[in-house]
């Protein structure tokens, strides 16, 4: 898990870089962002690891401690998420260039990806039901909507990177 999460960092600074049309301060918005959060999900599994590393020299309710903040850390630290996501989408709208880098409707998704992670900061505030830390509002709506966004951006980076290469070739024939 812990070298998984760091490979976000290599996919937002791409990322950054292919919505590098926008300010520079919307670029490095993105690179702030995506480095607050991967440092907030690399503590997780660091976390979940600590609380299995010695079960029998600790009490139920400390290993139950480092197991809650393990999720408190996963759903709970929305907000630089939020703001990254933000960022993405002004980055995305606010190409007016002849050929967008991204289609438009993934800055929206963006935007809906920024909204829905909210849900995850009312966990603390529920013990049950559906804004719960295992709730549908708090937990699996926000991931579900996290994924969808890294896979969706992923594709949509890969075709703007492809067609950045193809598209100096096409003019150079001219």
């Amino acid at each position: 898990m812990i070298v998984g999460l760091v490979l976000l960092i290599p996919w937002a600074i791409a990322l950054a870089a292919l919505t590098g049309r926008s300010s520079g301060l919307l670029r490095h918005g993105q690179i702030a962002c995506a480095a607050t959060s991967t440092t907030l999900i690399e503590i997780i599994p660091t976390t979940w690891a600590l609380a299995a590393f010695r079960p029998a020299d600790l009490s139920e309710g400390v290993t139950r401690a480092f197991n809650d903040f393990g999720w408190f850390m996963l759903l709970f630290a929305w907000p630089p998420f939020s703001l990254w996501s933000l960022l993405v989408a002004i980055a995305i709208l606010a190409d007016d260039g002849e050929t967008p880098t991204f289609p438009r409707w993934a800055g929206y998704l963006s935007l809906w990806n920024a909204m829905l992670l909210a849900p995850g900061g009312l966990m603390a505030f529920f013990k049950v039901g559906p804004f719960a830390w295992n709730g549908i509002m708090a937990f699996y709506v926000p991931l579900l909507v996290f994924f969808v966004w890294l896979v969706a951006i992923t594709v949509t980076m890969l075709r703007a990177n492809t067609r950045q290469r193809v598209e100096p070739l096409a003019s150079s024939d001219h």
